[in-house]
């Protein structure tokens, strides 16, 4: 077993280390986990969403033993259902986000993969850090999204496919970031001291440096903080990856060139549906557009 030697300073100075760290540390030591650490536990709330599908689900399963006359009544319908608070996603506007890129041009060619990427394709953190270099078809300038690395305070990091079969795409790479990825690919062979003839690429394209000889992949809020310090020191809005998705998303919208099928496709979502239900206010958007299209067609007032 290996243990980073950064890991055990960081345990030794009483700092908090994942879960999987932990159990590391307790098995070299051959001492129970919990004589060496206190476990400590995220109690993240519920979103009102899953708040009000699950009241919505109860009511229904109540409503169904009523029907079998399994209780007298359904008590769901004497309560008052919490309400669904929709908050529209931030995102930032085309020239932010040119601004983003500008900015992103001038960094180390890794920094600016992790800004450039997650611009340009639209995924989520999680698929940015689960992208494996044999997943790359630099040929046809194209990624295959087929992971997604996550992270929990209980768990540490853990590798999995998407929820759906739609999460799993394939994502175009514009011609700038496929020349950039080239030269990370050529630095990182090179910096591994990999033998290319010998090697299946099976690596995640992102890892932390302080986990070598390991290939272990990039934790997801590196990314989160890093944007973070990055619009802060260039005087740009506040930088987050899910808000660049937003704006993936914003621009196939307005652009009224996709339809709405293949917006959903391009962002991994299972149906349009879904696509709606987070974007609707864009979508009412492009819908007045089309209404002043027809009516300059057939010449209607507004």
């Amino acid at each position: 077993m290996r243990l980073c030697v950064n890991t055990v300073g960081v345990a030794n100075n009483g700092n908090n280390v994942t879960v999987e760290s932990a159990e590391k540390l307790a098995e070299a030591l051959e001492k129970p986990l919990n004589e060496l650490f206190d476990i400590k536990t995220e109690k993240i709330p519920y979103s009102s969403k899953t708040v009000s599908r699950t009241c919505k689900l109860a009511g229904e399963i109540l409503e169904e033993a009523f029907k079998k006359n399994l209780i007298s009544e359904n008590p769901y319908k004497r309560i008052t259902p919490p309400k669904f608070k929709k908050r529209q996603p931030n995102f930032y506007s085309e020239d932010d986000v040119v601004k983003i890129l500008k900015v992103a041009r001038t960094l180390d060619i890794k920094h600016r993969l992790w800004v450039e990427l997650t611009a340009i394709l639209g995924c989520r953190r999680g698929e940015i850090a689960g992208i494996k270099w044999n997943r790359v078809d630099f040929d046809n300038r194209r990624i295959l999204i087929d992971l997604e690395v996550v992270y929990t305070a209980e768990y540490g990091l853990r590798i999995s496919e998407p929820k759906t079969e739609a999460g799993v795409r394939f994502v175009m790479l514009t011609k700038s970031a496929a020349e950039a990825l080239k030269k990370y690919y050529r630095e990182y062979v090179q910096t591994l001291c990999i033998d290319e003839e010998e090697w299946n690429r099976d690596d995640f394209i992102f890892f932390q440096a302080d986990k070598l000889p390991e290939i272990v992949p990039m934790n997801p809020t590196t990314l989160t903080k890093y944007f973070s310090q990055l619009s802060k020191k260039h005087g740009l809005p506040h930088l987050n990856p899910h808000a660049l998705r937003h704006s993936y998303a914003s621009v196939l919208i307005q652009s009224r060139e996709l339809s709405d099928l293949e917006i959903a496709e391009a962002l991994g979502h299972s149906s349009a549906q879904i696509t709606k239900e987070i974007y609707g206010h864009l979508f009412k958007s492009a819908s007045a557009a089309a209404a002043n299209v027809i009516s300059n067609a057939y010449g209607e007032d507004d």
